[in-house]
């Protein structure tokens, strides 16, 4: 009896191990989070045609931060020679998970006279 009552609990501990070892196998990979998409407004302070990346003074953007200056990516579609400094730019900002920024769906209107970066506020002890 005593072999039986062993050879039992040896067969139900290896049965309880592999539910348990396989669950945890079973698991479907974690899906990266969706990008984040903000409306965006500024001015075009500086290009880089090459890299398809601007730097822009921006206001105050709801989901990402307050106003300052930033750089961003535009996409392929975006065509960046039409662009020039003191634009003034209305967009979709995307900030996806390895924080890379790009600007969708982007509207460039006439000249704004270029901001100056030092008068826009930025949080203390953070470097644009």
């Amino acid at each position: 009896m005593k072999s039986f009552a062993g050879r039992f609990a040896r067969i139900l501990l290896l049965i309880l191990l592999t539910v348990t070892v396989g669950a945890g196998v079973a698991r479907r990979p974690s899906v990266a989070s969706p990008a984040r998409r903000c409306a965006f407004r500024g001015v075009i302070q500086s290009i880089d045609a090459n890299a398809l990346a601007i730097t822009i003074i921006h206001d105050y953007v709801e989901g990402y931060g307050p106003a300052g200056l930033l750089t961003v990516h535009v996409g392929d579609s975006t065509d960046v020679s039409r662009m020039r400094v003191g634009n003034t730019v209305r967009a979709t900002l995307v900030v996806h998970d390895d924080r890379k920024l790009v600007l969708e769906d982007v509207v460039v209107s006439g000249g704004s006279a270029p901001r100056d970066p030092d008068s826009v506020p930025r949080p203390a002890g953070r470097r644009v």
